[in-house]
């Protein structure tokens, strides 16, 4: 899936098998079995061919990920100093990105950068399957840990074989299970559990990367309950986010009760958050008896426990203070704290062997003790690249007693109870957080560095739990003589561990010389320095506010509405300080910025002041007066839309630029059926007429676009918004009609004209057959809904319709803040501004000189009138076809339908169009996030002017297409009407004003799949909307 959330790509096993084969064919002809071979590879399909054409090879994988900016290439250069790979994989547009000194930097000539989307498929035929064993090198597997000296686990082939199958047996996978996940593909838990897992056990796999999630954490739910989800997880962290950012009317819209194996690991599963998610959920179908709470490591492969025998996870209150001393103990009634902890689950694997042991004398542990877990079996890697000494200390540890192992020392904490393991913490001081591993000493030093009053070697980073999030705290040593002030440290700081580990400093403490607790050695005790900060035993010169937490998340939620205007407000709320703090030209880092707090302030951009930035620029230049200048730049959005607020729904309002030009058309030709949308479908299984028609009076009853009629006032249309407006739903018996005559009467109404005055604009009909078939005609005039409006009734719809079977009394659904008559009074207030003055500004100068008409050959004269009748030649790309035109679209960093729209110009230039050439592109016209689901007429045609001088060849047309269109698209909410209107052009009754050939690229709507299936009237396909199947019948189509 997309970053949007839409599908990007399907590929099948044999697909995969094929492109698997050509890239190992290719790797073996370069000698490379045995090697190793770096992937960087942004999230995609293109890193699962990499990583198994690897495979195919007898090639180790070392995934990692592309750099987001030079500065953050210090990981990546560690990996390949460590793994020292023969070949790096990666993308075209990946490799032109990474300039040749940072190429050289990783040790690599520049023909060792391969692309693979320029291997053919071809040379699959030429493979040749390697000579592999149970111990031949997989992966090497990079864990989130230090950038200065990474350690890369080298897991097998059996290892990888032994732990898919406790995976599959743990979480009951076959081949009805579908798969759903976020998590990076260059991580553990991503590419085995997500990826692997799939391929092994036959499963459906539904991926989106890391970015679309948190950008939008509804997403990840979103795909679970439109692809009837199974098994899907991720940290802790991303089941809080969903509780925080998913809004209850989001949540109205989600069925998760397909959702069996909600698997919750990589940081400790906390109680509470399976409580929240679980009692949040609860209305969207989610049991608390899919949480499977798991356990596992880099170092054992992936997963090691999470085995479940009781009906919910199970979770153990503890005394805390028993805890502080390594026993567990049930907490004493109304004395001391208790501690909730949360059961990883039962080893899966009978070769497998947890024991619990005493990390200082090297004995298993009695019960109810705590000890550090040590793990041995066939899941357990090899031992860490390239290290033998640090293999022989973590992977060849052996009981004192009795000689027994090697175990693998994992440096967890825990006990085993009953079977079931519980994890109470950290033998060492790594820190986790949002799911990822950080050692101490990196953060360490990056503060230290940022200013010279910081005294090397003399700081402590630890974490602590706050309202059931991990904080991060740094205590540094200061040289008062520097004179430096406290605060400007702090600012210092928080910047530098910002952009070094994309982490936020949630508190700072300054101690004097010499204060820091260590060892007689001068080893700094990190947990000693912690306890001794919260018993207050420090002596502490000055340490920083600590964030807000759940209460800011609140303030940013509610400045994030489009009502508030003020951008500072805003993004101080999502960083968690004072508003009054951030100064104009101070950059976001110094305040405290993560990688998801990024996304979340462009998230923040993108829909409430409709301007877009990149991550990367986010990190490099983010102040205030920095985004200030890009709002303006993006046409001064910031000065109207935060301001809008909605006004509910009134009775009436001025029609919209769009609807003008469509009641004009009407009132010429009142007669004609040019802007009907119909569709007819056969409805499948058994169904209940009644219920059908109250939902769609819920739908009439919910949007005002459609209970509309347009009158003319003084020679001006206005809308008038009825309320009480019954559905038009009309039931015919044609049991005894043939299919002819059930046909012709199917045609007539879905061509019968409609009146706009008097209404109504969306009328329903059902035909009753022989035999129990019933067939649904549905038809609606465009000047009420466009395609988007459509796949929202239609995920309306599919909510509705089973409530109204069940005779439910209370629908569903939340009545919509937004209505069409909001979008009106935003559009005359753009037009009115600077924005509408400058995007007309930019489209004079776009379409001057004027563009000459397409005169293409035609087999028959142009009539006077345009008539809008037409035929209609379907036809669909082969998979293979259209996986090479996503290729070009790769390496040209375009989208499918860009590479289209340039396939297009082409054939147009064949036959007789201008160089100078242009089409129209429907554009959504929903810049606002406000009215995403808002139904009613907001498509707005653009006119996209190409350029075909110069004999491009096809890739450079389809770059100069890219940045036309990404121009174009900056000012596509200036009406097409109003810019024929305002440019003075002829009418020509006989053509269309500026462009003759329109290309439409639809795509469905989340939770709509199947919509433009049924729009197409695909034989074969089906669209099922809540327990309704319909199956699309074709209408024989007299317009274009």
């Amino acid at each position: 899936m997309s970053d949007a959330g839409a599908e990007a790509a399907v590929c099948t096993c044999e697909k995969l098998d094929r492109r698997a084969r050509a890239l190992g064919s290719m790797l073996q002809s370069r000698g490379l079995a045995g090697e190793r071979a770096l992937l960087v590879f942004p999230p995609g399909v293109e890193f699962i061919e990499a990583f198994l054409g690897c495979l195919y090879a007898g090639v180790a994988a070392v995934p990692a990920y592309p750099p987001r900016s030079n500065h953050h290439f210090g990981r990546l250069k560690a990996i390949a100093r460590d793994a020292e790979p023969r070949v790096a994989l990666t993308t075209a547009a990946v490799a032109a990105r990474l300039d040749s000194g940072l190429k050289g930097e990783l040790r690599l000539d520049p023909a060792d950068w391969i692309a693979v989307d320029e291997v053919p498929d071809g040379l699959a035929e030429e493979w040749r399957r390697p000579l592999l064993a149970a111990g031949s090198l997989a992966f090497l597997q990079y864990t989130s840990g230090s950038t200065s000296t990474p350690k890369g686990v080298a897991v097998s082939h059996g290892n990888l074989l032994h732990n898919e199958a406790l995976i599959q047996r743990t979480f009951r996978q076959d081949e009805s299970s579908v798969v759903v996940g976020w998590l990076p593909l260059y991580h553990d838990m991503g590419l085995i559990g997500n990826v692997l897992q799939p391929l092994f056990s036959g499963s459906r796999c539904i991926l989106m990367s890391p970015l679309a999630f948190l950008q939008r954490p509804v997403r990840w739910l979103e795909a679970i309950s439109r692809y009837r989800g199974t098994t899907s997880g991720g940290p802790n962290f991303a089941y809080d986010l969903c509780v925080r950012k998913v809004k209850p009317e989001q949540r109205e819209l989600l069925d998760l009760s397909s959702w069996e194996v909600a698997f919750n690991g990589a940081e400790p599963v906390r109680a509470g958050t399976l409580e929240r998610f679980a009692r949040y959920f609860a209305p969207s179908g989610f049991r608390a008896g899919a949480f499977q709470p798991c356990y596992g490591l880099a170092e054992a492969t992936l997963l090691v426990t999470g085995l479940r025998i009781a009906e919910e996870p199970r979770v153990l209150a503890v005394s805390a203070a028993a805890l502080e001393e390594d026993r567990v103990a049930a907490p004493e009634e109304g004395t001391g704290r208790a501690v909730s902890l949360v059961s990883s689950g039962r080893n899966p694997g009978e070769q497998q062997q947890i024991v619990i042991v005493q990390p200082e004398t090297g004995l298993e542990c009695p019960p109810d003790r705590v000890g550090e877990i040590w793990v041995a079996g066939p899941s357990v890697a090899g031992g860490y690249w390239g290290r033998p000494d640090a293999t022989a200390e973590v992977f060849g540890a052996r009981l004192a007693d009795t000689g027994a192992g090697p175990f693998l020392r994992t440096g967890d904490l825990g006990f085993l109870r009953d079977g079931e393991l519980f994890v109470t913490g950290r033998l060492k001081d790594l820190l986790i957080l949002r799911g990822r591993n950080h050692y101490p000493q990196d953060i360490e030093q990056t503060a230290e560095r940022c200013h010279p009053a910081l005294r090397p070697g003399c700081a402590a980073a630890f974490s602590l739990e706050e309202d059931g999030e991990e904080r991060l705290v740094v205590v540094l040593e200061v040289d008062p003589r520097q004179g430096a002030s406290f605060e400007t440290l702090w600012s210092l700081a928080v910047r530098a561990v910002s952009e070094e580990h994309e982490l936020v400093l949630d508190r700072l403490v300054l101690l004097g010389p010499n204060r820091l607790p260590k060892t007689t050695s001068g080893k700094v005790q990190r947990q000693a320095c912690r306890n001794a900060w919260l018993a207050g035993e420090l002596e502490v010169l000055w340490e920083s506010p600590l964030g807000g937490g759940p209460a800011a998340e609140a303030e940013a939620e509610e400045a994030l509405r489009p009502a508030s205007g003020d951008l500072g407000s805003a993004i101080a709320a999502i960083l968690r300080v004072a508003p009054g703090s951030l100064e104009p030209d101070r950059p976001l880092a110094e305040a405290g910025l993560d990688s998801l707090r990024a996304i979340e302030i462009k998230t923040l951009l993108d829909e409430s002041f409709g301007c877009s930035v990149e991550l990367a620029e986010l990190w490099q230049k983010g102040s205030l007066r920095w985004l200030a200048g890009r709002i303006e730049e993006a046409g001064g959005v910031a000065s109207v839309v935060p301001r809008l607020e909605p006004a509910g729904e009134v009775p009436e309002h001025p029609l919209s630029s769009g609807q003008s030009a469509l009641w004009f058309f009407h009132r010429l030709s009142p007669e004609s059926a040019a802007y009907n949308i119909a569709a007819a479908a056969r409805i499948r299984g058994p169904f209940s007429a009644a219920a059908l028609g109250r939902a769609f009076q819920a739908l009439l009853d919910r949007h005002g676009a459609l209970r509309s009629v347009f009158v003319e006032e003084h020679g001006r249309p206005r809308v008038l918004v009825r309320t009480g407006v019954a559905v038009s739903c009309v039931e015919e018996d044609a049991a005894g009609w043939d299919d002819a005559r059930l046909r012709e009467r199917l045609v007539a109404e879905a061509h019968r004209p409609f009146d706009l005055a008097r209404g109504p604009l969306l009328r329903l009909s059902l035909f009753h057959r022989a035999g129990g078939e019933t067939l649904l005609l549905l038809a609606v005039h465009h000047i009420a809904v466009d395609f988007r409006s459509l796949s929202v009734l239609a995920g309306e719809l599919a909510v509705l319709y089973p409530a109204c079977v069940a005779g439910a009394e209370d629908l569903p659904l939340p009545p919509p803040s937004w209505h069409y008559s909001d979008y009106v009074r935003w559009q005359q207030a753009e037009l009115a501004g600077p924005a509408g003055e400058r995007d007309w500004r930019y489209w004079q100068a776009r379409l001057t000189p004027e563009i000459p008409d397409l005169q293409l050959p035609a087999d028959r004269p142009r009539p006077r009138a345009q008539t809008f009748r037409g035929a209609a030649h379907a036809f669909a790309l082969s998979p293979d076809l259209r996986a090479g035109l996503e290729r070009i679209g790769r390496r040209e960093e375009a989208t499918l339908s860009m590479v289209l729209l340039s396939a297009l110009q082409t054939l147009l230039l064949r036959h007789g169009a201008p160089e100078d050439l242009a089409l129209g592109l429907p554009t959504a016209g929903r810049t606002v996030g406000a009215f995403a689901d808002v139904v009613g007429y907001f498509v707005n045609p653009m006119v996209l002017r190409g350029d075909l001088s110069g004999d491009p060849s096809f890739p450079q047309l389809v770059g100069r297409t890219r940045r036309r269109l990404l121009e174009d698209l900056e000012h596509a909410q200036y009406p097409f009407a109003l810019l024929t209107e305002r440019l003075g052009l002829e009418r020509d009754a006989s053509r269309f004003s500026l462009f003759q050939v329109l290309f439409v690229f639809q795509k469905d709507r989340d939770g709509a799949e199947g919509l433009a299936e049924l729009a197409l009237r695909r034989s074969g396909s089906r669209l099922t909307l809540g327990g309704l199947t319909l199956e699309p019948v074709d209408l024989a189509q007299r317009t274009s």
